[in-house]
């Protein structure tokens, strides 16, 4: 048995990876993600929405397969990433464009409050104007005052991220407990 004939022994491999870039562009980010079936890695896409000059309201339009909790977490992150750019960073109009929020893979239906921080992060990565590590990933609620929730699926993300290649994780504090359990 060889790397040539492997297949033939062992058939198709089970899991394929989803990591679609060797490195993430501005405003994307990978979030980890608890399902039935296990975990995912799941990309978190933004861009903003070319305007006419002085035509931009700060809109936000969020595309995929969401549900409604993850249509609000949407909101609250840009609300909490707006108010950390004005007590933080000062004036970067860019959080203020209109923006384009994007969950890819539309065949996953996906839904749940833990995606927070990534949202937040893409936002702030758009801001900025700054990419983050290709092989991060993070999971979250984040509250309108930029706390950050314990989730679920603790185990379940932290296999699809070893899966993936994923060498910093990012997970709230308050699942500490379980991150040592692992």
């Amino acid at each position: 048995v060889d790397h040539f004939n492997l297949k033939d022994y062992l058939g198709n491999p089970v899991f394929s990876s989803k990591k679609r870039y060797t490195e993430l562009p501005v405003g994307i980010i990978v979030g980890l993600v608890a399902h039935e079936g296990g975990g995912d890695i799941a990309y978190i896409e933004v861009s903003k929405v070319p305007a006419r000059k002085d035509r931009s309201r700060g809109t936000l339009q969020v595309t995929g397969n969401i549900k409604d909790v993850m249509r609000e977490s949407s909101m609250i992150a840009l609300t909490y990433a707006k108010t950390f750019v004005n007590n933080h960073l000062g004036d970067l109009p860019g959080i203020y464009s209109d923006m384009h929020l994007h969950f890819p893979e539309g065949g996953t239906p996906k839904d749940g409050p833990s995606a927070g921080i990534a949202i937040c992060s893409a936002y702030l990565s758009l801001a900025l104007n700054k990419a983050i590590p290709r092989d991060t990933a993070m999971t979250g609620e984040i509250t309108l005052t930029g706390k950050v929730l314990p989730i679920g699926g603790v185990r379940e993300k932290t296999m699809s991220s070893q899966r993936e290649g994923m060498k910093t994780l990012i997970f709230p504090q308050g699942n500490e407990a379980d991150i040592e359990e692992l």
